[in-house]
């Protein structure tokens, strides 16, 4: 199992580093925009088809989060963290055989999350679309335009209606968005 943002961010980086040079869109959601925001800023030529980048749901590095805490937390904990994003199937956080397969995954990936740290506050060359849902628990407005100051190039915040998972019922409320940055990007691809 991958245990850091930067060895997720490596590992996508050797699949998007193998793209053709079409201006492409990274969208990274929740902890993916941490790992989009790791690539960008580690390996900028290696993946420099990427035009633009789309944080979803998550603060910029080095800001509070909001997750169970960095360290063993009793279940119970993590499946409370769960439930405030919404999203999920009451039934899947309550089956014991379900949590027994992705607590673990889950733990591990809130942990990588809490220890990722952007001490450099490198900027990435690419411009930063920042994309939060009004009834997020985990994002507001003041902390996600944060982004900001992580590009040499625009910024741009959208706000959409609905929580962490604002897409899960109205997909094309994220289609617009993608649409509307394709559009300034000038056609690109989408990863």
């Amino acid at each position: 199992m991958v245990c850091s943002i930067e060895g997720y961010a490596d590992k996508i980086t050797e699949v998007v580093a193998g793209l053709d040079p079409t201006p492409t869109i990274l969208f990274g959601h929740s902890m993916g925009a941490l790992i989009g925001y790791s690539m960008l800023s580690r390996y900028p030529t290696e993946i420099g088809c990427i035009h633009r980048f789309m944080a979803s749901a998550h603060h910029p590095p080095g800001s509070s989060v909001s997750g169970p805490d960095d360290g063993p937390e009793p279940d119970e904990q993590y499946v409370a963290y769960l439930r405030r994003l919404g999203g999920f199937d009451e039934r899947l956080l309550s089956d014991p055989a379900v949590l027994e397969v992705i607590l673990p995954a889950v733990r591990n990936d809130l942990v990588a999350v809490s220890r990722f740290w952007n001490k450099d506050k490198a900027k990435v060359q690419v411009p930063i679309v920042a994309i939060t849902g009004m009834e997020d628990p985990t994002t507001d407005s003041d902390t996600v335009t944060g982004w900001a100051e992580l590009t040499s190039s625009e910024f741009h915040l959208v706000q959409v209606p609905g929580g962490h998972f604002y897409f899960s019922n109205e997909p094309e409320r994220l289609t617009s968005v993608i649409m509307y940055t394709l559009m300034k990007a000038g056609g690109s691809q989408t990863t």
